[in-house]
């Protein structure tokens, strides 16, 4: 078999593969912010961010335990992007003491930032967000 009807059988030619070269560069780099744990007051939700370094597809996931047994306390998780609008959300409750988490997709840019903004509702006072982590992992180029 010669090279044209190779590239004809595999549907792209060695050019291409050329092309795809710009486009995986950097893919399966993990971002992490390294913030464990964290005191929440109902009045101040905590920020977390993470400055994405190129432009491409991200998965972004955030997740955190809550030191409180209380079913009646709500717990939200959002992930923002870099103008602060919202691409994920999640609501959850303290009951035994649980966990929340989150994942979402965003097309950034060079340089944008992804934000984790913990917060919670239903009493007074902080809460402890333990096991935190807020990760971004490259997927894909622009």
């Amino acid at each position: 078999m010669d090279e044209n009807t190779i590239d004809s059988m595999l549907g792209f030619t060695a050019e291409k593969i050329g092309d795809i070269d710009g486009k995986v560069d950097n893919i399966g780099d993990l971002l992490v912010d390294s913030t464990t744990e964290a005191s929440v007051s109902t009045s101040t939700p905590k920020v977390l961010e993470i400055t994405l370094p190129k432009a491409g597809v991200y998965v972004v996931t955030g997740s955190c335990e809550w030191g409180v047994d209380n079913a009646n306390l709500i717990t939200k998780l959002v992930l923002l992007d870099d103008a602060n609008n919202s691409f994920a959300n999640e609501r959850n409750t303290m009951a035994n003491g649980g966990g929340s988490s989150i994942a979402g997709i965003i097309k950034a840019d060079a340089g944008d930032a992804v934000k984790l903004q913990i917060s919670w509702s239903g009493g007074s006072g902080s809460v402890r967000c333990e096991k935190i982590n807020f990760r971004a992992v490259r997927v894909g180029g622009q």
